[in-house]
């Protein structure tokens, strides 16, 4: 078996890398290692392709969105007052993710869990039987929207009594295109008295976004 051998910089002693018995069908395997070191606590991977590049551990993109007011009716999408979590401890790790008129970008590919949650009120007694939360994505920047995913609950109120109800939706998606594929988020009301809550200090209407792997 061969072995490479490369002695202590000072002092006695040495380390060693070693072959292995044999390759697969006996293959010439080249490693082709990355161009600058990485940073602190980073591993090395490999894309398959006999690539070596450093990679973080962990999760290192995390993100929270909220609406800062309410609003009647429904919303296809909720293209107005996001703003990210910045109250009662809320960290981000990472780059975070982009808004846009409602739209958000991803800012890296990757396996993502994106998750939707949604708090209506109704405070003239109005029945409201279908109330949707969903979350709709796009693969070609916004040509198409398709609903990947939503919740239904409904609102039964008496006559002189306040109803509320709530949603929660998610879905994973492998991101591998960042400059098509996007995510936005809608409401679906039927009484015109419900409304969709929103605060500037605690999350009601809300969105996360954690990326869970590379792709």
């Amino acid at each position: 078996m061969s072995e490479l051998k490369i002695t202590a910089d000072s002092g006695g002693g040495s380390v060693s890398l070693k072959g292995p018995a044999t390759t697969t069908g006996n293959a010439a395997v080249p490693f082709v290692l990355p161009v600058a070191d990485g940073s602190a606590g980073q591993f090395l991977k490999t894309d398959g392709s006999k690539n070596f590049s450093f990679s973080a551990a962990g999760i290192t993109e995390l993100d929270s969105w909220r609406i800062t007011s309410a609003f009647s009716n429904s919303a296809e999408p909720i293209s107005s007052n996001w703003e990210r979590d910045d109250t009662y401890g809320n960290g981000k790790p990472g780059t975070g993710m982009t808004e846009s008129s409602g739209v958000f970008t991803f800012p890296s590919t990757g396996f993502w869990r994106v998750a939707f949650g949604c708090y209506w009120t109704n405070t003239n007694g109005d029945n409201d039987r279908a109330l949707l939360a969903g979350i709709q994505y796009t693969s070609n920047a916004g040509t198409n929207w398709i609903s990947a995913a939503y919740q239904q609950d409904s609102i039964w109120s008496g006559s002189a009594d306040n109803g509320e109800a709530g949603a929660y939706v998610e879905k994973i998606l492998d991101i591998t295109d960042v400059s098509n594929q996007k995510v936005r988020f809608a409401v679906w009301c039927e009484a015109s008295a419900t409304q969709t809550q929103g605060n500037t200090n605690e999350n009601r209407t809300y969105s996360t976004f954690i990326k869970l792997a590379d792709t």
